[in-house]
């Protein structure tokens, strides 16, 4: 019997054709729960759908033995599923200041450039973000201030990233891990309020929650509704911009179009 983050994670490859038979994969593993459960679900089924994974860690430089814990634990998990494991080392702090950017971002640069290198140019990059992922991002997006595209939250797809767990909870995910017997590491940093995701993570999301125990479908709903409505607005707005080249070089603008 397969469990919920099963069926949800094999209904999204389908539904949005994520993957196709003999794909080539590059599974972003930072040893945590998100990211060891994906790597052991697309691990599952390689075998049946033909797809030649690799592993993909990037030890930040930034949390001393811990990180190099995180490290070992990936590379043993790799040889154990029988996958080829790339890492990739860096000072993330360093790489801050001399891009005059977070340490946050830097890393996220740091990844995504490394992912892309290991997936080649017809391969996939697959990250572990979660429904949790998504709903602090809009929340966050909110603090900041957004328009209607920072209320979708993360997208399922772009360019090569594919994120086959976005409809998962965190529940789901521990649920799974527990039925493998599956162990995870735990990222310390994770606990503090230092960072503002992580504020949002322990202090808003546990509100929001009490006042609607069933706040994680509602914002899924509602990330779902305006993710429809902006790719429709992205749509029309390209239809319009064709229109508009399309009589600046002569031909004729449909004024009923426009407005419709």
């Amino acid at each position: 019997m397969r469990t919920p983050l099963e069926e949800k994670a094999l209904g999204a490859l389908q539904q949005y054709s994520l993957l196709q038979p003999g794909d080539r994969i590059a599974v972003g593993v930072s040893g945590g729960a998100d990211s060891v459960a994906l790597l052991r679900f697309l691990a599952q089924y390689r075998a049946q759908y033909r797809w030649e994974i690799t592993v993909c860690h990037v030890n930040h430089g930034l949390r001393g033995a811990e990180a190099d814990r995180d490290e070992q634990f990936v590379r043993a998990l790799a040889e154990r599923l029988g996958l080829p494991c790339l890492v990739r080392r860096c000072d993330a702090a360093a790489l801050a200041a001399a891009q005059h950017c977070s340490v946050e971002e830097a890393g996220r640069r740091v990844r995504y450039s490394f992912f892309a290198e290991a997936a080649g140019e017809s391969g996939r990059i697959a990250t572990a973000h979660t429904l949790q992922d998504s709903i602090e991002t809009v929340l966050l997006n909110m603090i900041r201030g957004t328009g209607l595209h920072g209320l979708c939250g993360i997208p399922r797809i772009r360019g090569s990233i594919i994120r086959p767990l976005l409809d998962c909870t965190r529940a789901e995910v521990e649920q799974y891990l527990a039925v493998l017997g599956q162990p995870y590491c735990t990222d310390s940093t994770n606990r503090a309020d230092d960072y503002t995701r992580n504020a949002v993570r322990h202090r808003i999301l546990p509100q929001m929650q009490a006042l609607n125990p069933n706040f994680e479908a509602a914002m899924a709903r509602m990330t779902a509704q305006l993710t429809a409505q902006w790719s429709l607005t992205e749509e029309l707005a390209a239809r319009a911009a064709q229109q508009l080249q399309g009589a600046a070089c002569g031909g004729a603008l449909d004024r009923q179009g426009l407005l419709a």
